[in-house]
């Protein structure tokens, strides 16, 4: 946890007053299973509006090569066990909210053509804690809003493009103009 931890919380919810620690838990709880759902389906496209496009890229990137070498990587029995508040950072252009994510699952790889199981373990949970860190530009505020519409016009996010603009609007909804959006994810042995 960062020393100045409060006294940033204070300063975000100062300029901010809608803002919720319980609303934003609810937020990332929301984000965590849907990124672990469109990965363990092989449904990255329904990632595209919740990551930015560093982050959207380095996954693709990822679910290309299982893709290519005929592996599936599952995910199940998912659940988020804590959430604790690692950091916030504020500056004239962006503000970040990085928490601990503290989790379980089953997470095993198999080959698709006869679904052997090459690594991990199909039937015991494995614990784990990631810091994920959200962003969005200094000056937007926190709105009651549906996490599956646009935030800029309501719509469904059923249609972001590949470079995260939303069909319907063409708003490019993946920059934090107008939501949190994530942009990191570290491990525990990475996170600084």
């Amino acid at each position: 946890e960062s020393p100045n931890l409060s006294a940033a919380l204070s300063q975000l919810q100062n300029k901010d007053p809608d803002f919720s620690k319980g609303a934003f838990e609810k937020f990332a709880r929301e984000t965590f299973m849907a990124l672990q759902s469109a990965w363990t389906n092989k449904e990255w496209e329904k990632a595209r509006p919740l990551e930015t496009d560093f982050l959207f890229q380095q996954h693709q990137y990822w679910m290309d090569c299982y893709k290519h070498d005929g592996l599936r990587n599952v995910l199940e029995d998912i659940e988020i066990t804590r959430i604790d508040w690692a950091r916030i950072d504020l500056d004239k252009f962006f503000e970040s909210v990085t928490i601990r994510i503290f989790a379980r699952m089953k997470d095993y790889t198999i080959r698709e053509a006869n679904n052997d199981v090459l690594s991990g373990n199909p039937t015991q949970l494995r614990s784990f804690s990631e810091y994920w860190t959200f962003v969005r530009r200094a000056g937007v505020t926190s709105k009651n809003r549906e996490a599956t519409r646009c935030p800029n016009c309501g719509a469904p996010l059923d249609k972001v493009t590949h470079v995260g603009e939303c069909e319907y609007c063409q708003a490019r909804i993946t920059r934090g103009d107008f939501d949190w959006i994530l942009s990191r994810i570290e491990q525990d042995e990475a996170y600084r």
